[in-house]
C-alpha cells in the first residue's frame, strides 16, 4: 500500500493545521472524519 504514507502525511498536516486552535480535539475530529469518509468514498475502500 504505497498510498498509505500519503494518507498519514495528510493526517499529520490536518493535525498541524488544527493544533493552534482552541477546541482542537473537536475541530480535528470533524476534519479527520470528513477526510477519511471522503477517502473511503472516492477509493471504495476503508482507510479507518
Amino acid at each position: 500500500m504505497e498510498s498509505q504514507a500519503f494518507y498519514l502525511s495528510v493526517d499529520f498536516f490536518i493535525v498541524s493545521v488544527c493544533a493552534p486552535f482552541r477546541g482542537f480535539k473537536r475541530v480535528y475530529g470533524v476534519v479527520f472524519d470528513l477526510w477519511h469518509h471522503s477517502v473511503a468514498f472516492f477509493n471504495g475502500k476503508n482507510y479507518f
